[in-house]
């Protein structure tokens, strides 16, 4: 029986010009194909409606705009999302995973260098607000989805001391990967900063034949910049801007700019007041070819790129973005938005409340007067809005007109929607705090049934994060020159690292980092000061206990708030086994002080103890 083999396709690269016009013509041909793919993906999902409605902007074309309003489930929905699965502070960890030196003295020094790394993360982390940042990215995903930039900047002059020999901090020389001396270079660094920034995803192109992973299946990424002409031509970063000129914006970037001279769109923005100076804008392509690990830049509209194709900056890989998306498409990038499938249940159902709102308004209190019961000073009394008011005349001279009944179907479809919109989302009565359960048993159902959803998506989230701090400790480590020193608030109490570039040089090893968010977020300090209090009472009465790392792991994960403290874990080991060496003195046995009878030790137990403790 013959066997069925897949043919393989060969994958031509396609072959850079070399001329500079060339170039551009190459680049700005992708540009357009991956630009109309894009905007048709934006079409089919409503990228545009979906940002619109989450800001309550979701009335109808054929309404009228008098007498509309907005229920907007879908910005309750994702208010209380963004505050259970997106950490508020962030706590970094740095350990060595592996080392190429079967050396113990290698081992323990990238260990301390792991701390220090460490620190400087932590340092860098919430000066630069990731967590803020991760805000943005997360209100982002839901109708698109989100981005975050990590780099390095620096401002450079001249240096006196180019060609000499290079020295640390402690006057040593220093000396490269290959054991050759580095010099000092042409330029030394003034100042120098790390950033990490959301990117709104208006601004990001990416390789239309790429698959939902850009890393693997991606030729190339674009982040679309505007600028002035002035920026640019005093920018020394960019050349061949002799005869550059403002660029022709789109309808989309000029939404993204609001600078249009017109009122763009009376439903979504208002007017602003224009500038001439906007005429002078340009927009950039800040490319990543991912095949050839280059970069450059090139202005729409230009007949020479900006920047010439140059090998990405050290510490770099393929590309400074990491992206989050919560449901991916197939062969595809570009994912569906988390709000998509919501947008039917939001805008019937609020068609129907005012619907509802309309026929009270259309069908207000109206009645029936007889002239001949009562009379017209009578009814000029009745008309005035004073409470308690009597007049004088005959029964049923006066009588209420019976309103139009309302459709009994929209009452039931008001009542449908929102609980259709309520399971589609996760987000019902009992996340947003509302009473809606009849029983603790069914409560307890649907909060396990929501927390599901929101670790999914938490676990997402941290992902992220922890993709940007490995690209933010690449390039550290490739890029500092400054020394210093940072303060970090650890278990131990207020601690100093100092450090120096030397301290961040590429070890012979592998590093693994993990980020995750701080339990104080997420739980009381009596919480906290609970869970320690019953973990050290368990380990006082079985300090055997602690003499076992893997039994000591195994009952911290029962402490989540003091599961990744390490160094408590290694002070309890001490005290444990100064405690057993202190009654071993005394003749005493273990968990006994001396001259006292023996408590039991039976495993038994020690195991009912144990489990009477993690049930406080």
């Amino acid at each position: 029986m013959a066997v069925y083999r897949r043919p393989v396709k060969r994958v031509r690269k396609v072959t850079r010009p070399s001329q500079r016009a060339r170039i551009q013509e190459f680049w700005e041909d992708r540009i357009s194909v991956a630009e109309q793919y894009k905007e048709q993906w934006e079409a089919d999902y409503q990228v545009q409606a979906l940002e619109q409605a989450y800001y309550g902007f979701q009335r109808p074309e054929w309404w009228t705009a008098a007498g509309w309003f907005t229920i907007n489930l879908l910005f309750s929905a994702i208010r209380v999302l963004s505050r259970n699965v997106v950490p508020k502070k962030l706590d970094v960890a740095v350990r060595l995973q592996r080392s190429y030196k079967a050396d113990p003295q290698a081992v323990m020094q990238f260990m301390a260098q792991s701390e220090l790394r460490k620190a400087f993360l932590q340092y860098l982390v919430d000066k630069k607000e990731l967590s803020e940042e991760a805000r943005m990215v997360y209100l982002n995903a839901q109708w698109a989805f989100g981005t975050i930039k990590v780099g390095y900047t620096a401002e450079m002059e001249a240096n006196t001391n180019a060609g000499m020999p290079m020295q640390d901090s402690r006057g040593d020389y220093r000396l490269d990967s290959t054991g050759q001396l580095m010099v000092e270079p042409d330029t030394r660094v003034v100042s120098e900063d790390f950033f990490i920034t959301s990117v709104d995803p208006e601004c990001i192109i990416v390789d239309p034949f790429s698959g939902p992973n850009l890393d693997k299946t991606g030729r190339w990424v674009s982040e679309k910049l505007f600028k002035t002409v002035k920026e640019i031509k005093g920018d020394s970063l960019y050349t061949n801007t002799a005869n550059l000129g403002p660029s022709s914006l789109e309808y989309a970037e000029k939404l993204y700019l609001d600078i249009d001279k017109r009122k763009i769109d009376s439903r979504w923005r208002r007017p602003v007041q224009y500038k001439e100076d906007d005429d002078d804008i340009v927009v950039l392509y800040e490319i990543y070819d991912l095949e050839r690990d280059e970069t450059l830049t090139i202005a729409r509209g230009h007949d020479k790129p900006l920047r010439m194709p140059q090998k990405v900056p050290v510490g770099v890989k393929k590309h400074p973005y990491i992206f989050l998306k919560f449901f991916n498409r197939k062969g595809s990038f570009y994912p569906v938005p988390a709000l998509f499938n919501l947008m039917g249940n939001q805008i019937e159902y609020n068609i129907r409340r005012n619907l509802m709102a309309l026929h009270i308004k259309r069908f207000s209190r109206k009645y029936v007067w007889d002239e001949a019961k009562i009379q017209q000073t009578e009814i000029e009394k009745a008309e005035a809005a004073i409470d308690a008011v009597f007049i004088r005349g005959q029964a049923g001279g006066l009588e209420p007109v019976k309103d139009a009944p309302l459709g009994g179907e929209h009452y039931f479809d008001t009542t449908t929607l929102k609980g259709e919109f309520d399971e589609q989302s996760q987000v019902g009565k009992l996340r947003r705090g509302v009473t809606g359960a009849e029983s603790a048993t069914e409560a307890e159902i649907v909060e396990q049934h929501g927390r599901e959803d929101e670790v999914d998506q938490h676990e997402v989230i941290m992902g992220m994060l922890q993709k940007a701090t490995s690209k933010l400790h690449s390039c550290v480590e490739a890029n500092i020159t400054s020394e210093g020193a940072v303060s970090v608030m650890g278990p131990a109490g207020l601690q100093w690292f100092y450090f120096g570039p030397e301290d961040f040089e590429p070890i012979e090893g592998e590093y693994l980092f993990n980020i995750r968010a701080d339990e104080a977020a997420r739980a009381t300090v009596m919480v906290e000061r609970a869970q320690l209090l019953q973990f050290l009472d368990l380990i006082a009465k079985n300090p055997a206990l602690a003499v076992f790392p893997a039994i000591m792991r195994s009952l911290t994960e029962t402490f989540p708030l003091i599961a990744n403290n390490e160094q408590l874990l290694q002070e309890l080991q001490q005290m444990a086994l100064l405690s057993l060496q202190i009654q071993a003195s005394q003749g005493a046995k273990p968990g006994q002080k001396g001259g006292q009878k023996p408590a039991p030790t039976r495993p038994r137990e020690v195991a009912q103890e144990s489990r009477k403790v993690v049930a406080k």
